[in-house]
Formats: structure tokens, sequence, C-alpha cells
């Protein structure tokens, strides 16, 4: 099981049925023995389910067991407990709970290294502000896409977003209420996402959406959805041009077509959307 804040997560078991994985489903380190072992870290020993009184998670038709729970740890932090079920009431020699300890600091220690290496990627390829893809990830995922839509001749469109007089609104409100309007743009953006649609920030006040499979009526549809959402909502107001794939071309030139179709939509009054 993982360790979660409060929380245990399991995440591998071999050899539980059904029941055993329901009524360990939304366990807490306040919970059973595996619990203790998480608040503890240190490894406990129990020589039967039936009788100890720690063993709080009971279900009809569980069979009398021992445990032997580990806490694995990383750095004196327990990130997560490995449990063995044993027979009823079994001596283990010491041998083999030193055995168990020196793994369990292995396994610790290869957790805590997973975890890091999976914020850190997700950090690289993510705005740190606003929480959408950053331009490296859009790059990738436009090129994907791109790929994608000529293979199977699929539809695809991009929008270019930029927030109308945003430099006149920091100016007027500072810089921590246009980061506060940044970040909500970008969420009211990420949220009228389908899942296969990309929302990135482009840069500045600028966002691009992605959305593969879908022609010019259905992203002016998505695109003035959000134009309107962000008018109703927020203090600022968005200017958008969408592009439509066109066989043969390269990102470069759909990304430029949609940010000429957003200058077009800023030439006309702003808080409007434009097709290129």
């Amino acid at each position: 099981m993982l360790v979660e804040g409060e929380k245990m997560k399991l995440v591998a078991h071999l050899g539980h049925d059904e029941t055993f994985l329901q009524h360990h489903e939304n366990i807490s380190i306040h919970d059973c023995l595996c619990g203790q072992a998480a608040r503890s870290g240190e490894i406990i020993i129990s020589g039967n389910s039936h009788t100890d009184s720690c063993h709080t998670i009971c279900y009809e038709n569980m069979s009398p067991h021992g445990h032997i729970i580990v806490p694995l740890k990383s750095a004196k932090k327990v990130v997560g407990v490995l449990y063995l079920y044993l027979p009823p009431e079994l001596e283990l020699g010491g041998f083999k709970t030193n055995l168990l300890e020196s793994m369990a600091a292995q396994i610790g220690m290869a957790i805590d290294n997973a975890r890091l290496y999976g914020e850190t990627k997700e950090m690289s390829l993510h705005d740190p502000l606003t929480g959408l893809a950053n331009r490296r990830f859009m790059d990738t995922s436009l090129q994907q896409a791109i790929t994608q839509a000529e293979r199977y001749n699929k539809p695809l469109c991009l929008v270019m977003f930029d927030i109308d007089l945003f430099k006149k609104y920091n100016d007027r409100k500072g810089h921590d209420a246009g980061d506060k309007q940044l970040f909500m743009v970008a969420d009211k953006i990420a949220r009228s996402s389908r899942g296969s649609d990309l929302a990135a920030r482009y840069g500045g006040e600028e966002f691009i959406l992605i959305l593969p499979e879908t022609d010019l009526s259905g992203a002016r549809m998505v695109v003035e959805r959000i134009r309107q959402n962000i008018a109703d909502t927020l203090e600022v107001t968005i200017s958008a041009g969408i592009a439509k794939y066109k066989k043969g071309s390269s990102a470069e030139e759909l990304i430029k077509s949609a940010d000429m179709a957003m200058y077009k939509a800023k030439e006309n009054g702003r808080n409007r959307v434009e097709i290129a």
C-alpha cells in the first residue's frame, strides 16, 4: 500500500478476493494493522487476525491468519507498507525480519524516486502558473495531432486566444490580480475542453487549444462558449482566432493562421471570435 497523506492506497496484491479489495478501498493510516505500521514506522507482527484487537478490518468468511507488516521508508518518512499474510501463530526468526526490513528500505527509496521523477516530469511539461501544458508539451502534441489528422483524414482545428488589453489591466490592478485572471482564464479554457483536446499556455497572455477531430463549426461553438463564459464571469475578455488544418501544411503554418485570425478579432473590436 502507498501512503498518501492520511490515506493508504492498495496498489499491488497477490491472492486477495473481491471482498478483501472492497474492504480496503478507503482505508487510512488510522485503520487496522497496516495503518499502525504507517503511523509508527515500526514492523508489526501479529499472530492471529481473529484474536488481535488491533486487527479492526474484519468481514464474513475471513480465514484466520497472521501478519508481518513492514513500513517502506525513504529518508525516515513512511511512503508505503508491505504486508504479508502468515499461517496463524507462526514464529518468525530474526533473520527473516531483518531481511524484510532491508528489502523495505530499498523499496521505499524506489517509491520516493519514482514519485520525484513523476513530479519533475509533470513540472517540465506544464506551466507553473496556470497548470496548462507548456510550449514544449504543446509542440509535441500538435505534431502528433497533425500526424493523426493526415493518417486518418480527420479534421483538426487550432485556436489562439489572447486576453484583451491585458497590459492595461496589469497596470491598473497589479500583477497579482493579473496572475489571478491568467489562472482563471486558463481554467475556463481547460474546463470547456474534451479529454482529447489540449489546452496550453503559449506565452504571456496567449493560450492555444488543439481540437482533434473537430471541424470549423464545431470549433466555433466551443470557442464562443469559452469566450462568453469568460466575458460573463471574469474581469477580462478574450479575442480568439480559429484555423483549420490543411493537408500538407506545417504546425507553424497552422499556428500562424490562428494567430492572424486572432489579431483580426482584435482589430474588429475585441471580445470576439474570427476564423482564418
